[in-house]
């Protein structure tokens, strides 16, 4: 090109000189335009033609996959009219076996590190319940959000969970516990449902209890006593009644169970007092 335009090999070409010379030999073939401040990009038309009819066809494969999956989840079998089992929600190959093949596969092949399969059943299970909210109970959803009800009791965390898509709602896990113990029923033994019978009644005793003292919500009583004690104390130079703070969380709970002696007392069942604060 350099003979051809008439220029010594020897000379040194300015910016604007080269890009003159290779619009003149190029001609409409030819673009240089500035991409990301960087000036004087140089691209062949015939590139940039070929790399917009690769993403082209790229878009159109990602939605032909996009609408196989979508078609695959909508038409499986819905499970809402019954709970996971237990050893489902344990089980990582049954998790994994709940999604469709093609979204099985379509995670697999991206995701690849050391947890790939829990990762998968995840992930996937998420997809699944946000493209059909109201048509499946995902065995890992529904146990995530238990678990985390029962650890930490706290509806915000179970709602704030479920609102990114990654376990189901606080209400979920209420009927779940409602029906698990209706269906387990007399199979239960006493120790188990004994437990389980105080573990609803000290739950909603000290959210009862949490309402009376103005809690905020995701509080528990022990840290808002502590926070109150604070506040008094330091806008205050007098005795601070310890009755006018509330009670901490195992008082609660012994208050709960009291509560409950005494009701079923006056309904004429007689309970051990011994068990029940």
């Amino acid at each position: 090109m350099l003979k051809e335009s008439g220029t010594k090999e020897e000379e040194v070409y300015t910016p604007q000189q080269l890009k003159r010379e290779l619009e003149n030999y190029y001609g409409a073939r030819v673009s240089i335009t500035t991409i990301r401040q960087c000036p004087n990009v140089v691209t062949l038309t015939s590139n940039v033609k070929s790399i917009i009819q690769e993403l082209s066809d790229m878009d159109r494969l990602i939605e032909t996959v996009e609408k196989f999956i979508r078609t695959e989840i909508k038409s499986m079998e819905h499970h809402k009219g019954e709970y996971p089992t237990t050893q489902d929600m344990r089980s990582v190959e049954s998790n994994v076996a709940y999604l469709p093949n093609s979204l099985q596969l379509l995670l697999g092949s991206i995701i690849k590190s050391r947890n790939a399969k829990l990762l998968v059943a995840s992930i996937g299970q998420s997809i699944m319940q946000s493209t059909c909210p109201r048509s499946f109970l995902p065995p890992l959803q529904v146990g995530l959000s238990v678990a985390l009800e029962h650890k930490y009791g706290h509806r915000d965390l179970v709602d704030m969970i479920n609102k990114i898509g990654f376990c189901s709602s606080y209400t979920e896990v209420n009927k779940y516990r409602s029906n698990a113990a209706i269906v387990q029923g007399d199979k239960l033994p006493e120790q188990v449902a004994h437990s389980f019978l105080q573990y609803q009644i000290n739950k909603h005793g000290q959210a009862s209890l949490e309402i009376l003292y103005s809690c905020k919500p995701g509080n528990s009583l022990d840290f808002e006593k502590a926070a109150m004690f604070s506040r008094k104390v330091a806008s205050r130079s007098v005795y601070l009644p310890p009755e006018s703070l509330p009670p901490t969380c195992d008082a609660a709970t012994y208050h709960s169970y009291r509560v409950y002696h005494q009701v079923q007392t006056w309904l004429g069942n007689i309970l051990d007092p011994t068990k029940w604060g």
